[in-house]
């Protein structure tokens, strides 16, 4: 005989979220010829970035037959800046039709600000730096025939329900 027992559980609940954010930024640039076949270029891009987030999940009463049960582990306000700075070189060659190469750095430094004001109060403060690269290499054999390498490199700020310390069943 088998001795195993099966648990029913279910969980009835309702939740709000309500996000927004907004963005701004703004690039400054400026490119020079090298010679008769080249250039150089300088770029700095600053953002300022911020969302909000109020999630409150409400437990059913069943006594009651509404959900007003403040369930604290699946409820946050948290509001999150997010501050990046891009500074980027690059060199640009190019002979005739046929040839193209160019190479880029980008250094990034961010600045990640996090505030919880529901259930608990917490801040954080981070910074992060990165160095980018990008490269790439066309070369073109005939007017059918090509080959183009790229590379690339790039970093993504977290979400803000990334972010956020609820729990997500």
């Amino acid at each position: 005989a088998d001795d195993t027992e099966f648990v029913n559980d279910t969980l009835d609940q309702t939740a709000d979220l309500m996000t927004n954010g907004w963005k701004l930024g703004g690039r400054l640039s400026d490119t020079e010829p090298v010679g008769e076949n080249s250039s150089l270029s300088i770029d700095y891009r600053s953002t300022w970035q911020e969302d909000k987030s109020d999630q409150k999940t409400y437990d059913l009463v069943s006594a009651e037959n509404e959900y007003n049960d403040l369930n604290i582990l699946q409820s946050s306000v948290f509001n999150t800046t997010y501050t990046p700075q891009h500074f980027e070189g690059g060199y640009r060659y190019r002979r005739g039709r046929e040839l193209r190469i160019m190479v880029r750095a980008f250094f990034q430094y961010a600045n990640l600000k996090s505030d919880e004001t529901f259930p608990l109060e917490t801040q954080l403060s981070r910074n992060y730096y990165s160095v980018l690269p990008m490269a790439m290499l066309r070369y073109r054999f005939s007017k059918e025939k090509n080959v183009r390498f790229f590379y690339r490199s790039n970093t993504q700020n977290p979400s803000v329900s990334q972010l956020q310390n609820v729990l997500n069943n």
